[in-house]
């Protein structure tokens, strides 16, 4: 990210994410939700083998929905701070959830799931 020249970061897993319209207007919405970063969200509990507190945060927050990392957009300098984070994190063999599900612990409400579809609709 170091050579990124852009205010904005858009992440997009590469197998469960499609864009159906053009992201002209994403960067005023986004601006909207007052925040460094905004993830899409799902139903699962994603690691299985997530920390209680992890799990015990999320719920406090929102019952039914859950962080999900293959959608996500950011300021450039929040999302270095995320990734920081992240490669902080003790390792986890599975799923990069592990990773961002750490970072939003520690950065909320800076970092923020999109729990309205108000960005992102998720398939999960």
């Amino acid at each position: 990210m170091h050579t990124v020249k852009t205010d904005y970061v858009l992440v997009c897993d590469s197998s469960d994410v499609f864009v159906l319209r053009d992201l002209y207007g994403i960067e005023k919405k986004f601006q909207e939700m007052n925040c460094g970063a905004v993830f899409n969200c799902e139903k699962l509990i994603w690691p299985f083998d997530l920390p209680q507190s992890i799990i015990d945060f999320e719920s406090r927050i929102n019952p039914n929905l859950r962080l999900n990392a293959g959608l996500w957009i950011s300021h450039i300098g929040f999302a270095k701070e995320i990734l920081a984070i992240c490669s902080n994190t003790p390792p986890h063999k599975h799923s990069e959830q592990w990773y961002y599900k750490h970072a939003y612990h520690k950065l909320w409400p800076h970092m923020k799931v999109d729990y309205n579809n108000f960005l992102f609709q998720g398939l999960n």
